[in-house]
């Protein structure tokens, strides 16, 4: 980028480096040169802004634009992907958990007596404190604010024991219906990152027939 004046007399130039000067053949003291100091945020694939403004302006500038957008639409759809690996992985395990219990309903109901007992296995009920689910008449969050088991004893009864198995059931399919979500939300981004990559491509496409036409003057 060359320096220009605006006016042949005292004036206001621009000097490559991003450097504005106050220039004037009247005053016997050097230019004031008032320096301005750009700071470019670096996207997470480390590319900063500055590198790509060094080439032609107007081109630049554009690209530099849609890279940053698409870098934003790649982050956004790591993060949900994320999620949604997390919310999988959450369905499967109270689906797992919710065939355990539904197994020992089956046993309960083979023995023909209604008031028949339950325990809960260990790792279906260290699911549920971890998570600290709130089933009626099973655990829950108390009145002192504090989540615990509404009875001390381990052994559940039927109601409880399909209590239980609601829970876990409601738990999966929430889990499933954010994974169908999502992927939907996924979608509609990677359509979005592939418009912006074909507007980088005509970007491309008009710079390398602007530059050819320039050549071709020249010669």
């Amino acid at each position: 980028m060359s320096a220009f004046n605006l006016n042949p007399n005292p004036g206001f130039s621009l000097n490559p480096g991003y450097e504005f000067s106050l220039v004037g053949s009247e005053r016997p003291h050097p230019p004031v040169t008032v320096k301005i100091d750009y700071e470019y945020q670096a996207t997470s694939s480390g590319i900063s802004p500055a590198d790509l403004l060094k080439g032609d302006s107007v081109f630049s500038g554009g690209l530099m634009t849609l890279y940053m957008f698409m870098q934003m639409i790649s982050d956004q759809a790591n993060g949900k992907y994320a999620a949604m690996d997390e919310a999988s992985q959450n369905s499967r395990e109270a689906q797992s958990h919710l065939t355990a219990v539904d197994r020992l309903i089956a046993e309960l109901g083979a023995e023909g007596d209604n008031k028949a007992l339950g325990e809960l296995p260990a790792d279906v009920r260290k699911y549920i404190e971890e998570n600290h689910l709130e089933i009626p008449g099973v655990c829950g969050y108390q009145d002192n604010g504090l989540w615990g088991w509404t009875s001390s004893e381990n052994k559940l009864t039927q109601a409880q024991l399909n209590a239980v198995k609601g829970s876990l059931e409601n738990v999966a399919n929430r889990a499933s219906d954010f994974v169908s979500s999502s992927q939907l939300q996924l979608q509609k981004l990677m359509q979005t990152y592939n418009v912006s990559v074909s507007l980088i491509n005509s970007m491309q496409t008009m710079l390398a027939d602007m530059n050819k036409t320039i050549a071709q003057g020249i010669r």
